[in-house]
This record gives structure tokens, sequence and C-alpha cells, in this order.
């Protein structure tokens, strides 16, 4: 992690679960470096923060970047986001076959607003 410049935020993102390790989420905490959260239909990773900040991928609720989150999905979202308690939130939804990705994070950015 020596080698990372240390003027920036870094996000890992691990695509297998033999990442989601305590060691690893460790190292990450130690270097406040990010742990890259992402939700794929059929599949997410662990909702937690290793650094300061929080870094969100929503590659699409259902099909793999071409689904719509509902509000209630991102109302659940923006519960779990507000549970990490982090400075800083990057949440970026998929371009998406049907435009979806705009109408989503507009929601969730307001779901949060509302919130905090």
């Amino acid at each position: 992690m020596k080698m990372l410049p240390e003027d920036a935020c870094h996000v890992f993102e691990f695509r297998h679960s033999s990442w989601f390790d305590e060691g690893v989420f460790d190292l990450l905490r130690r270097y406040n470096v990010g742990f890259c959260i992402y939700d794929v239909p059929g599949f997410s990773t662990p909702i937690m923060a290793t650094s300061d900040f929080a870094y969100i991928r929503f590659h699409g609720s259902r099909w793999l970047y071409s689904s719509c989150y509902s509000d209630k999905e991102l109302e659940s979202w923006a519960r779990k986001i507000m549970e990490l308690r982090v400075r800083v939130v990057y949440a970026y939804f998929n371009n998406d076959a049907e435009g979806f990705a705009i109408r989503n994070a507009l929601m969730l950015k307001h779901l949060l607003e509302v919130s905090s």
C-alpha cells in the first residue's frame, strides 16, 4: 500500500469472494483504502467501509446493466449507506441500456439528503 500516492483516495474492487476476508479488510483500514461495495444481480459484497468514505457500484438489481432500481430498493440502500457513518459517499450506477442510471442516482441522492 505504500506504493499508492498519498494525495488520492484509493479503492479496491474484489471480484471473487475469497478476498472478503478480515485480514484484507484490516489491511485496507490500516491505510484508509476503500472497499468497493457493489450490487450485481444474484450477488452482493459485504456492506462495510474500510475508510472514511464509501464507494458503491450499482450494476443492476434484476438484470446486469439493464434494470431500474425500485424506490423501495433505493430506500433500503439509503438506510445501509447511512449506517456506514462515513464522511463522503461515492455511488455509481452503471450506464444501462434503458437510461435508468440517472433516475436511480437522483433518487438515491434525494433519499440520502432527506435521511441526513
